[in-house]
């Protein structure tokens, strides 16, 4: 199973050096650092992340750290995520309305692990899941077009699927969802009626699998005490 893959994004060469240390050697995660908003924001674009921990206030921007967080947002909605801030109450509350852990400086190494837990869960998740699409895939004989409508489906990727799909005829998109429901259907037993509900079948049939409930894996903190 692939690391969970996390981009760090501070304007003090201190907190980034010194927080990626731990979170790649606790966490046994992949970390990849931004100085700044603009190198941020291209890291994101250009790439593909399972979690984000963003300074708040960058120079010139007093929110920097939540324009990083909506644009990584963008492009998966349940990515993880951790802003630093001093701010007070206020910005706790929005931080938690916005699922968004809240982390005043200094933080401490113990702070991370309910992140950790996260992250490594949500890989987890990723990697059954396109085991379970392959497998209906595959025992339910569909075509290639329609196991990358399954794919896509399966991720709660509805929008791309139609834009995927909508370049092979008005009909297409259409014309293979109906083999594709049927096939989730009878896989997971569960009623199909549209696109939302084989996201909602596949993914709870991945929800379900034993390796997903087992404790995550976990690094020995420093001192000899487990996180």
């Amino acid at each position: 199973m692939r690391r969970p893959r996390v981009l760090l994004v501070d304007d003090e060469d201190l907190i980034l050096r010194t927080v990626s240390k731990f979170l790649r050697k606790t966490g046994d995660v992949s970390v990849f650092t931004a100085m700044d908003l603009e190198s941020a924001l291209a890291m994101i674009d250009g790439d593909s992340f399972d979690g984000v921990v963003a300074d708040l206030v960058m120079p010139g921007d007093a929110e920097a750290g939540w324009t990083v967080i909506a644009r990584a947002r963008a492009k998966d909605v349940a990515l993880e995520a951790i802003l630093f801030t001093g701010g007070g109450a206020r910005m706790e509350n929005r931080a938690y309305r916005q699922r968004v852990a809240f982390l005043s400086k200094p933080v401490g190494g113990s702070d991370f692990a309910p992140f950790l837990d996260s992250l490594w869960t949500r890989v987890a998740g990723v990697a059954h899941l396109a085991t379970t699409v392959t497998s209906i895939g595959e025992s339910e004989k569909l075509s290639q077009r329609q196991r990358q409508l399954l794919a896509l489906l399966a991720g709660a990727q509805k929008e791309e699927a139609i834009r995927e799909l909508t370049g092979y005829g008005e009909s297409a998109f259409s014309g293979h969802l109906s083999p594709v429901m049927a096939a989730v259907r009878r896989a997971t037993g569960f009623e199909i009626k549209n696109a939302c509900d084989v996201a909602i079948a596949v993914q709870s049939t991945v929800l379900r699998a034993p390796e997903l409930l087992a404790p995550p894996r976990r690094k020995r903190l420093p001192g000899g005490d487990e996180e």
